[in-house]
């Protein structure tokens, strides 16, 4: 008969343990410190960078697309720049390079190779005689090919030019052919929705972080609170195995009892830190006006998940602690389980492209990924269908029970265990043997 007094005694002292401990403290504040930075300092450095003024070397085979070009590259410039004169964004200052009729053009390509070299120019692009045939190519050199928005604009600009430049036929001038061919802007809208009294309501602006920032955030708070969390129970049930705590305490209390208090303890810590992280993370939104991109219904599947996430895994952790007998032996054992805990975050980008794809609901139905990737499908559009969320939470809750269960098993048996360190196979045998 289980005890569930001494289950919650247990589960009380683990978590004070967990909660007055100084790396408890620490984690609090290091993870959003390190999330804060990981987006304040590259956005910081990526900004200053963007702002250099890049010098461009132009070969302009064709002899007539670099008039245009430069005139282009005039107003990107102008565009760059704040009403206050400040500089918003990367700036491109082209010149033209002419080859001369007694030289070779890979000499030239050479020279402004080494203009590259020596930081006299950026890069240098060339734009072929064969530029107006059926598949244009633009030569361009560099030795900075992670920077984008360079080859980007090129790519771009010189693409409209081509175009403008067959509509020469027109008689018309550069600016007006400029016209022709300008960049159109795209308005991306959700759908119309029809309220109940029939009124059809007007489609709203799709929001990048609506859209894409809020799944994220909720993903990545999912992930790093159960391993942050669920992981130091291995720890915890090898110190006290070691230290034969463990045997004075089931002088008392029987071996489920004692995990059962652990497992209990654990994800109180967890519901402390999902307390923390959502209520920070709820008033930045609000201050920044985006107070609505998260429901209440999203907050409680990602807290029924997050239960469900940490009995799993606590239970696979707590039972890898009673069978092994030195830490290397639990690393070696721990390897595939956290393996199988990140494989979902390998997969996140394909299932926030396509939430409503194959892969992705298949994915989100397995019950060791549900938690993670059905809180990420939960914050996109398309939102998983009722049946989705149902199943996922179903077996979900199987494993959670049947992991418990085995857990118990192994620990029973593994947690007085001395000697070498049990295998996946011996622990699946204890489980089988009861």
């Amino acid at each position: 008969m289980i005890s569930w007094r001494k289950v919650w005694t247990v589960a009380v002292t683990e978590f004070q343990n967990a909660v007055r401990s100084k790396a408890f403290v620490i984690g609090i504040l290091l993870m959003p410190s390190i999330a804060a930075l990981s987006a304040v300092i590259p956005k910081f450095a990526g900004d200053e960078l963007d702002k250099l003024e890049r010098r461009v070397a132009v070969v302009d085979e064709t002899g007539r697309l670099y008039p245009m070009l430069s005139l282009v590259a005039d107003q990107w410039n102008a565009a760059q720049l704040n009403k206050d004169g400040s500089v918003k964004g990367p700036r491109f200052r082209l010149h033209e390079v002419k080859i001369p009729a007694n030289r070779r053009p890979e000499d030239v390509r050479m020279e402004l190779s080494d203009q590259v070299r020596d930081k006299e120019i950026f890069a240098f692009v060339e734009l072929p005689k064969a530029l107006f045939a059926d598949a244009p190519r633009i030569r361009y050199y560099t030795d900075s090919p992670t920077f984008q928005p360079l080859p980007r604009w090129l790519e771009e600009v010189v693409g409209r030019l081509v175009i403008a430049e067959r509509l020469r036929n027109t008689n018309v001038d550069p600016q007006t052919m400029l016209a022709l061919v300008r960049e159109m802007q795209l308005d991306r809208l959700g759908l119309l929705t029809r309220a109940g009294d029939g009124h059809v309501a007007a489609a709203k602006v799709s929001d990048p972080i609506r859209s894409f920032v809020t799944p994220l955030v909720l993903m990545m708070l999912m992930f790093l609170i159960v391993i942050s969390t669920a992981s130091p129970l291995l720890n915890s049930v090898m110190e006290e195995k070691m230290t034969r705590i463990s045997e004075v305490l089931l002088g008392s209390l029987s071996p489920f009892e004692l995990m059962a208090g652990k497992l209990v303890g654990v994800i109180g810590v967890s519901m402390v830190l999902s307390t923390l992280y959502l209520s920070g993370a709820y008033a930045f939104a609000v201050y920044h006006g985006y107070g609505d991109a998260v429901t209440a219904g999203q907050i409680v599947w990602f807290v029924v998940y997050l239960i469900l996430a940490m009995t799993i895994y606590g239970s696979l952790f707590i039972a890898i602690g009673a069978a092994a007998t030195d830490l290397k032996d639990a690393q070696a054992l721990m390897t595939p389980c956290m393996l199988l805990f990140m494989a979902p975050i390998f997969i996140w980008m394909p299932v926030v492209r396509a939430p409503g794809s194959t892969m992705a609901i298949a994915a989100s139905l397995v019950p060791f990924a549900t938690p993670v990737l059905m809180t990420l499908r939960m914050a996109l559009t398309p939102a998983p269908t009722v049946w989705q969320i149902a199943l996922g939470f179903v077996l979900t809750l199987a494993t959670s029970v049947f992991f418990v269960w085995a857990g118990g098993r192994v620990f029973r048996v593994g947690i007085l265990m001395q000697g070498k360190s049990a295998n996946f196979a011996e622990m699946w045998r204890w489980v089988r043997a009861g």
